[in-house]
């Protein structure tokens, strides 16, 4: 399953017979202009006579192909693969406003959330459906943290020790770092608690988990459980009772909320992680009686949060796993697209200079050689002229008016989140240039550091084209990049690999506007340091203190929000 404009994981069987192969792997997949995106797998060794799976990415935009192209060190062209060519069944593709589910060790019940009219429409795009992957593949996840970029959720059963043998540094540490920058994790933790608890998996959880025990069927915690299910059926509890976790040190808050916050012996608890949630369902999803509840549909749908299609979120867009309202994505549009030193020509200016030069190579030439020069074959001569003329003054009055020089549009989204002491930045930009030409775009974000990217410790960023779909904006395609492909030799660009922080040779025609947007996401030091103390000011209960802005660059229109209150700050200068 894969979302139209975001980073898709690929897994490449490559068998050799005789010899061996050294070299690199192409993935490439047209965007939505038609263009080629390349992103380029280097130092991959297979022995001879031997099979070895590679895995990548490739940046899905306007269809679901993919070629592969094999190259040896030399850079010769080994072998090529293409998808459609090979009469292979393409990746399915998931409607933009989806609601994308991964699930781990197959859980009980999360198969049935797909919706059953996006299942009878493959090629539905304009409804929220719910689409549930279920693997229980663990070499079928991706090893980094944009791989996930598609999906809204991750569910993941740890009742099977072969699943979680299979779960390594790799891929534990890029969903931790997909939840960090927002994502929704849920854990099913049973039996097999105490692997959980020593594995990575365990720094996420919203508790500790200190034992397990049995629970039987008047426990307050099934009634719980069944109000999450809608109440429309029992949990059917055998004499042993059902093993849960056992809980201490909670740091969340229960799922559904208990009267007076009370959270002893509490099933679900979900608390944050970052700038995401991390869900502790303390007991396994694939053991009875869970596994033969009735209600796991709608227990699902709860806890997940999931919605029937409607107009209003029909309209949404998502930016890295966020919606931006339909005046949001307009306003950031209207800004990457304005260039105050550019100047628009009004289209009836251009539909008036065209009837001008219509005129002016028809009639006007004719009337002229009929009645000054009285020889109307002269128009072999005056008409190449007149086109020469017109062709010049309409070159020149287009550098005066767009100017020569190469312009960026820049626009910053940075959340901050202090307890974790996280930065999680969106950078949205636009290049307009004067000529054809080729651009290699790079970033390096560097708020709140005192040097550079690197220096931010746990740092994480990608950058791509913004395109239709997954966290892009319909409207942020302008210029026929299809012309300045061709007229630059018919080759697309490529990504660096393999965190993609670099475009490379990415073709703009004259006079035209690309798009790109860079995510980002970092550990770095306290960037906004509060000293506040609840005071009393003309005997009335207020904040007492300073803020200090740490983070490099003035923030402008600043308030701070307190309880009921909201205190205007005006502008925080950087310390």
């Amino acid at each position: 399953h894969i979302k139209q404009g975001c980073w898709t994981p690929v897994a490449i069987d490559i068998a050799t017979r005789g010899v061996g192969f050294q070299g690199s792997v192409e993935l490439t997949s047209p965007d939505s202009n038609g263009v080629p995106a390349t992103s380029i797998l280097g130092n991959v060794a297979i022995p001879p006579d031997s099979q070895s799976t590679v895995h990548g990415f490739y940046h899905e935009s306007s269809s679901a192909n993919l070629s592969i192209l094999l190259r040896d060190q030399q850079g010769k062209r080994i072998l090529s693969y293409d998808l459609l060519s090979a009469n292979k069944t393409p990746p399915r593709g998931v409607p933009v406003n989806a609601f994308l589910v991964f699930g781990i060790g197959a859980p009980a019940g999360l198969s049935l959330i797909g919706d059953e009219s996006a299942e009878s429409d493959p090629n539905l795009t304009n409804n929220l459906n719910n689409f549930p992957v279920l693997t229980s593949r663990i070499d079928d996840l991706p090893t980094e943290w944009f791989g996930y970029e598609g999906a809204e959720a991750i569910v993941l059963a740890t009742d099977d020790q072969i699943t979680l043998d299979s779960l390594d540094a790799a891929r534990m540490e890029a969903m931790a770092t997909w939840v960090k920058r927002g994502g929704h994790l849920v854990i099913s933790v049973g039996n097999r608690w105490q692997t959980v608890k020593e594995s990575p998996l365990g720094k996420l959880l919203p508790a500790e988990i200190v034992g397990s025990k049995s629970v039987g069927r008047l426990s307050p915690e099934f009634r719980a459980l069944e109000s999450l299910g809608g109440q429309k059926s029992l949990l059917e509890v055998t004499g042993d009772g059902m093993l849960v976790a056992e809980l201490g040190s909670i740091q969340g808050w229960t799922l559904p909320e208990s009267p007076g916050g009370k959270r002893e012996g509490a099933l679900v608890i979900r608390g944050v992680q970052g700038f995401g949630t991390v869900t502790l369902l303390a007991f396994d999803v694939n053991a009875p009686p869970f596994r033969d509840w009735k209600d796991k549909k709608q227990f699902w749908s709860s806890l997940l949060d999931l919605s029937k299609p409607s107009k209003e979120n029909n309209n949404i867009v998502w930016s890295g796993g966020l919606p931006i309202s339909p005046d949001v994505a307009a306003w950031i549009d209207e800004l990457l697209q304005s260039f105050p030193s550019v100047t628009v020509v009004p289209f009836s200016w251009v539909a008036l200079l065209i009837l001008g030069y219509i005129l002016l190579i028809g009639p006007i030439d004719y009337f002229f050689l009929k009645r000054f020069i009285g020889k109307l074959e002269w128009t072999w001569i005056t008409f190449p002229i007149l086109v020469a003329l017109v062709s010049v003054g309409a070159y020149m009055a287009a550098y005066r008016l767009k100017g020569d020089k190469l312009l960026i549009n820049r626009f910053e989204m940075v959340d901050i989140d202090q307890t974790s002491q996280s930065l999680r930045g969106q950078s949205f930009f636009s290049i307009f240039t004067p000529e054809i030409n080729r651009y290699t775009v790079t970033t390096e974000p560097s708020l709140g550091a005192d040097g550079s990217w690197a220096d931010l410790t746990g740092s994480r960023a990608s950058l791509d084209r913004i395109s239709s779909g997954c966290g892009r904006l319909a409207s942020w395609e302008s210029g026929s990049t299809r012309i300045a492909t061709n007229v630059l030799g018919g080759a697309g660009y490529s990504y660096s690999t393999p965190d993609p922080t670099t475009v490379v040779d990415a073709p703009i025609p004259v006079w035209s506007v690309m798009s790109f947007r860079s995510q980002w996401l970092a550990q770095a030091k306290q960037v906004i340091e509060p000293n506040l103390a609840v005071g009393t000011i003309n005997d009335s209960t207020a904040l007492v203190g300073s803020l200090t802005n740490r983070l490099g660059v003035p923030i402008e229109d600043a308030f701070l929000i307190y309880s009921d209150y909201a205190y205007e700050l005006g502008t925080l200068a950087v310390d």
